[in-house]
């Protein structure tokens, strides 16, 4: 007959080995069941849980136990299984925040690698950044209100290209579009970092180019 053992504050003893109980010498078929000892198995407890026996039943207690840092990132061992850990943190904060700032840095260098140039649909490059379009459009609007069917631009290599008003509208507008897109993916990334609890958690956060 398999027992399961605890100690004296009742946490299960997990042992590697199946511990069996003793056949009784005086009454065979009864087996001596240690002080300690249960015959009822344990469930798997859930993950930061600890098994223990209490009014004769496994009852999961969830465990505070390990190793912490404090505000300060000095390592805070908690040996008490119910200690409060509210003020403690799993990471290194000081490191978390050194890890958030270079993943920020390099949020914002893919930004500005993704909106340094964009080929339109007219297989025109242009230069993507904010500014530029501003600009581009400022172009589009005088040449509009003067009655001009087109204008001439430089594309990011700067090559003179004569284009139509209409052409440049599209040009516009995938560029615009192209810069909001880029923008909201930075915005989102740089909102999971935020949010971020572990370096683990921040590798996995990333800016598509």
């Amino acid at each position: 007959m398999e027992i399961f053992n605890y100690n004296e504050e009742g946490e299960y003893i997990p042992s590697v080995e199946p511990v069996m109980a003793k056949e009784s010498p005086l009454e065979p078929g009864e087996y001596l069941i240690p002080r300690n000892a249960t015959t009822i198995e344990p469930e798997y407890p859930l993950t930061d849980y600890a098994n223990f026996f209490i009014d004769g039943e496994w009852v999961p207690i969830l465990d505070n136990r390990g190793s912490y840092y404090n505000a300060d990132g000095e390592v805070v061992e908690v040996t008490d299984i119910n200690a409060d850990v509210t003020d403690l943190f799993l990471f290194d904060p000081k490191s978390l925040d050194k890890a958030k700032a270079l993943k920020t840095s390099e949020i914002n260098a893919a930004f500005n690698d993704a909106v340094e140039s964009f080929e339109t649909s007219s297989e025109i490059t242009m230069d993507a950044a904010l500014a530029k379009i501003q600009l581009l459009k400022s172009g589009f609007d005088l040449a509009e209100a003067l009655g001009a069917p087109g204008m001439s631009i430089r594309d990011f290599y700067n090559v003179t290209h004569a284009v139509s008003l209409d052409t440049l509208s599209q040009m516009l507008n995938e560029l615009g579009m192209n810069y909001q897109a880029n923008l909201e993916q930075k915005w989102n990334a740089q909102d999971a970092v935020a949010l971020a609890t572990t370096e683990e958690e921040l590798e996995g956060i990333g800016f598509t180019v």
